[in-house]
């Protein structure tokens, strides 16, 4: 049988954990934020990262991330989302092309 450690749960104040269940019981927010707000309250409850990511469909190197942010940006860093890429070219105060409008 395999033993898989969970990481130790991140602290969270009785209202944060209020917030993260209301946020991973929404109909509205968006379907990111639900993810990761289930994702922290089991984490919250000690459930290990590859389990939490087995619940809710997820990699569990994703389940790092999330508890990463958590820690570091609190309730903040839930719906964040980390922007990679290129940065557009285009300065925003230059004007669109007349051919856009």
């Amino acid at each position: 049988m395999t033993h898989i450690l969970a990481a130790p749960p991140p602290s969270i104040t009785d209202d944060g954990r209020i917030q993260l269940e209301r946020f991973a019981k929404s109909r509205t927010m968006a379907h990111r934020t639900v993810l990761r707000a289930r994702a922290l309250v089991l984490a919250a409850d000690g459930v290990a990262n590859h389990a939490i990511g087995e619940q809710v469909g997820v990699n569990p190197n994703s389940v790092r991330l999330w508890r990463r942010r958590f820690e570091e940006e609190r309730i903040d860093g839930v719906g964040r989302v980390a922007r990679v890429g290129v940065e557009s070219r285009r300065c925003p105060r230059e004007p669109w092309p007349r051919w856009w409008h």
